[in-house]
């Protein structure tokens, strides 16, 4: 889990804070399928999350597809 530059090894049960406009990623580099659940406060809608923050940063992406 990479969390603002940090990196660190996560697991069942672990719990991870990050931080408002923080920079954050997961890898799953086990051979089972990584669950995990996630919260967001203020709520942020998939389309917000997705399409507006993501997609352009894609390349060639296309909205409209």
């Amino acid at each position: 889990m990479q969390v603002a530059g940090d990196e660190e090894e996560v697991g069942e049960g672990d719990l991870i804070f990050i931080p408002p406009a923080a920079d954050h990623g997961i890898a799953n580099d086990g051979s089972e399928d990584l669950i995990y659940v996630t919260a967001a406060s203020p709520p942020v809608s998939m389309e917000e999350l997705y399409r507006v923050q993501l997609a352009p940063d894609v390349p060639d992406y296309d909205e409209e597809a």
